[in-house]
């Protein structure tokens, strides 16, 4: 399996008038996303499925993706904790061969140390900018998948 984790665009500003999880795409949060799916596009790496967290800049994200992809989006409730086995078992109990979670940092990056190195606690080892994403292959298990490559937005 290919697996690709998209850190959502970049956000509007925090207020005192709004919790952080209710933050919505920037302008410039989706012209950088649009910038991420071209080069996706081009390295002709778009996903089949796209499962984000419940944050609003992850979904939105996420939909932006499902809609240039044509993939289904499934929104998961538990994202903003820990990665887990039942996000495991979800990734592998699945008919995906490319699926792409998009979610936010230090889930992101913990989620990525869990499934190459066995160990989420290495999260910031793995850097995934803004509209950036990582290209995992392998078995969506503990130490099961190779990273093939860390790309930033707008790639190629």
């Amino acid at each position: 399996m290919e697996l690709l984790l998209l850190r959502h665009g970049i956000a509007e500003r925090p207020t005192d008038a709004r919790e952080d999880a209710d933050r919505p795409l920037s302008e410039p949060g989706r012209r950088g996303l649009r910038g991420a799916l071209r080069g996706l596009e081009a390295l002709d790496l778009m996903p089949d499925a796209v499962l984000a967290g419940p944050w609003r800049r992850d979904e939105e994200s996420a939909r932006l993706v499902a809609d240039a992809a044509r993939a289904p989006l499934r929104v998961l409730a538990s994202a903003p904790e820990p990665p887990d086995e039942a996000l495991l078992a979800l990734l592998n109990d699945s008919d995906f061969q490319r699926p792409a979670v998009v979610g936010h940092q230090p889930w992101l990056s913990a989620l990525l140390a869990w499934l190459t190195v066995g160990d989420p606690g290495a999260a910031a080892s793995f850097r995934i900018k803004k509209a950036g994403v990582a290209w995992l292959r392998g078995e969506p298990r503990s130490g099961g998948m190779q990273l093939r490559a860390l790309l930033p937005p707008r790639q190629p």
